[in-house]
């Protein structure tokens, strides 16, 4: 990122630096990204949207910028109203059979939303795949039952989750063992879902596929690419993965920290890690509890540990249910007798050390 931006900002006199939906609050990598704009005379100007105050004054501070901060407030009912129909009443012709029932039904989820556009938009993309009244009618009624006076995103997401088929819930609560905007390769995706035990073998890739598609129109995933011989990717937007980490806990957990290993429950069956080599042995033998492993994808962490590395390997041999181990952790020692007790295993990746 920072190559590219160098390289922009050394071709131009003046330039505009839009930064959209900024989460990251790690001040390391924020003065990687702007150290390229140090001791230059090109006139520059960033335009941030973020949702949160503590990663606007960050910026601030690492690139000693005069900032001018713009607070958006909550959208007046009529402009909700006027978004959701654009979105969910795109494919209808105003004056049409239905049209001004689901109109009038939509005037009433719009108020329950109570002005936030984030889940107008989610609530509106999914009513707009069923423009029947009874949908949309029972879709009302699911938000009544929540009982608080504004449902959350989350509420209006559990609406359309729960109306996904089993299989399909499965494999996007799998999604949230990986990285917030991850790049999901089709291939890729869906044979990690088979491998995992979460496709049966004999339907695989033409299920999968499947399933990536369905996921896709409901808006769980975002299709990026496929154009001119481009190879397509898929994303999970912020709060789909806020959703499905959230939704997904008690079977899986991405561990980001030791603390982590402590407070994963038991039930667990699927696990990604990333920065095992700030991990101690006692925080991995934390993970024998895991009995019921079918996943263990290790993320590349640089230098662990001899006693973190046999331990882990411990880990890996103690879950007899494994079916699916990623990880460039382990040399050529630590693995063939491990392995050869799990029956269960389809996958294995490992970059020896």
């Amino acid at each position: 990122m920072q190559h590219i931006l160098q390289d922009k900002i050394n071709s131009t006199k003046a330039f505009l630096l839009v930064l959209d939906d900024v989460w990251e609050e790690n001040l390391h990598e924020w003065e990687k990204l702007f150290s390229v704009l140090r001791g230059i005379n090109t006139r520059i100007k960033i335009l941030l949207t973020t949702r949160t105050q503590s990663v606007a004054t960050l910026v601030e501070s690492v690139t000693g910028c005069e900032d001018q901060h713009l607070r958006l407030h909550e959208l007046e009912e009529n402009g909700n109203l006027q978004i959701f129909c654009q979105l969910a009443l795109a494919d209808l012709k105003v004056g049409s059979e239905g049209y001004a029932e689901l109109q009038s039904i939509g005037a009433k989820i719009v108020k329950k939303l109570g002005g936030t556009p984030v889940a107008i938009k989610i609530a509106a993309s999914q009513l707009r795949l069923r423009p029947t009244l009874e949908f949309w009618r029972r879709f009302l009624h699911g938000m009544d039952n929540f009982g608080a006076a504004v449902p959350t995103i989350m509420d209006v997401l559990k609406i359309s989750y729960y109306r996904l088929s089993a299989e399909l819930q499965s494999c996007f609560r799998y999604c949230s063992l990986f990285p917030k905007n991850h790049p999901f390769r089709k291939e890729e995706l869906v044979r990690t879902w088979i491998w995992s035990g979460l496709i049966f073998p004999q339907f695989g890739k033409k299920d999968g596929e499947l399933y990536l598609a369905q996921l896709t129109a409901n808006l769980f995933l975002d299709r990026f690419g496929g154009e001119n011989e481009e190879p397509a990717y898929y994303v999970m937007n912020d709060t789909m993965h806020d959703f499905a980490t959230y939704i997904s806990q008690g079977e899986c957990k991405r561990l980001t920290e030791a603390a982590d290993s402590r407070n994963v429950k038991s039930s667990v069956r699927h696990i990604s890690i990333a920065g095992i080599n700030n991990f101690a042995v006692v925080d991995v033998k934390q993970l024998l509890r895991l009995t019921k492993l079918r996943t263990v994808i290790i993320e590349d962490c640089g230098n662990v540990e001899e006693d973190v590395v046999y331990a882990m390997a411990e880990v890996v041999k103690n879950s007899k249910s494994l079916r699916l181990l990623e990880c460039s952790l382990f040399k050529m020692c630590h693995l063939p007798d491990r392995l050869s007790s799990l029956t269960h295993l389809r996958h294995v990746k490992i970059s020896m050390l």
